[in-house]
């Protein structure tokens, strides 16, 4: 039996019939591009500029002279490298005291954005002499830093610059008993919670110092939370409706928000301060 179409169905026929015609788009792997490639560029800065993201929680997001604490690898060095204008690497071991390993500030060792540097400073207290280049410093990043480490970086931070910490609670297991006694033993302490930061970085002569939960983790950030604000955290809390795992999560978040333990138990947060100048 024949059909007969209505000018209007004649009309949908034939434009879905010149769609099915279009040729077949085929989207494969990103081709290697070369280092000096415009689209290698964008590729790469983008993703290194969300990693970033904290630097508007800054009174300046504009990254100048910055200190960083922590080995001269990952995501978080990577952005560093790429968006401050003058950068210097520090190790953690290096800050708190040990063997010299050679003041070779100013020497550089990749690019930083189109005209900045990088430097490995000598941080070490041979002989009560401490040297980093271009001290002291507009910002001062470093992540999970131990007590000691924290109060030496501070000692770095200009007068109205600012420090950033970032702290990732990690599960209580057998290994992070040992290693939290092999720390007692040695004499080192690591700050495990907000709390902890906020009262040390206090301490330390920072003011309009604010932490921070990083949801879902650094690395892929979507959302910066204020821990001090209820009213932000109970409304993303209650945007967490993908799927049952994530409502149960939410459950969970809400009740610990309401009995005050809900900083204690998020997995990626951090602290930003500012030096006082008095």
């Amino acid at each position: 039996m024949d059909t007969v179409l209505s000018n209007d169905e004649t009309e949908k026929a034939e434009f879905l019939f010149s769609v099915r015609e279009e040729p077949t788009r085929t989207y494969r792997s990103p081709r290697r591009l070369a280092p000096g490639d415009p689209a290698h560029d964008c590729d790469r800065l983008l993703p290194a500029s969300r990693r970033l993201d904290w630097r508007f929680l800054l009174p300046n997001p504009e990254l100048r002279n910055v200190l960083y604490v922590g080995p001269a690898h990952g995501a978080l060095w990577e952005s560093l490298r790429l968006f401050s204008a003058s950068l210097t690497v520090v190790d953690e071991p290096q800050l708190v005291g040990g063997d010299s390993v050679g003041d070779v500030g100013g020497d550089s060792v990749g690019d930083c954005a189109a005209t900045g540097s990088v430097a490995v400073g000598d941080a070490s207290h041979k002989s009560n002499q401490r040297r980093l280049p271009d001290g002291p410093y507009d910002l001062a990043v470093i992540a999970e830093p131990s007590r000691e480490t924290l109060c030496r970086t501070a000692e770095w931070v200009a007068p109205g610059g600012c420090l950033y910490v970032e702290a990732r609670r990690r599960p209580w297991s057998g290994r992070s008993r040992r290693g939290a006694l092999s720390r007692l033993k040695t004499k080192e302490s690591r700050l495990r919670h907000a709390s902890d930061l906020l009262a040390t970085v206090s301490r330390l002569g920072f003011v309009e110092v604010d932490a921070y939960w990083h949801w879902p983790n650094f690395e892929s950030c979507a959302e910066i939370v204020p821990l001090g604000d209820r009213a932000a955290l109970a409304h993303s809390l209650a945007r967490r409706t993908g799927g049952t795992a994530a409502r149960l999560k939410a459950i969970v978040g809400r009740g610990l928000l309401q009995i005050g333990l809900f900083a204690r138990q998020v997995s990626c947060f951090s602290v930003v301060a500012r030096k006082g100048t008095g």
